[in-house]
């Protein structure tokens, strides 16, 4: 989905906004910061999919001490940033499902966690996960 947003044809703007375009570039580079704090946060248990590492610890440093997902978050926060610099309907279609998807995976992952490590629940229980949804 965020490929999606990279590649696809712009539309019609819904709103021209040099506001919008600038709230984008921020919050593209925010987000982008994020997945590197994160990235480097996670170095040890770092994989793509939310499958954990066997044998891997459970990370709850860092950037994960404040937020269980930030990398999902990040790429929220680079597809908000996309979706604000060429704001359509196929943009929001696209991040909507970019967000869903990530729910989604962020709830899987949180599961799987709880089976690998003893100490996950705790952490989950303690720690904020996606926004809007209680056990994301």
């Amino acid at each position: 989905m965020l490929l999606l947003l990279a590649v696809k044809p712009h539309g019609a703007l819904l709103v021209a906004s040099s506001g919008l375009e600038l709230a984008g570039i921020i919050l593209f580079l925010f987000g982008f910061f994020i997945l590197l704090v994160a990235y480097f946060n996670l170095k040890p248990s770092l994989r793509v999919s939310p499958i954990p590492i066997p044998g891997a610890p459970l990370i709850t440093r860092g950037i994960y001490n404040y937020f269980r997902h930030p990398m999902y978050l990040a790429v929220l926060f680079v597809g908000a940033g996309m979706v604000l610099r060429n704001l359509d309907i196929a943009a929001l279609f696209a991040w909507s499902a970019l967000f869903v998807t990530l729910c989604a995976k962020a709830n899987m992952e949180d599961g799987l966690l709880q089976k690998a490590h003893s100490g996950a629940l705790e952490y989950q229980n303690r720690v904020t996960g996606l926004p809007w949804f209680k056990d994301a």
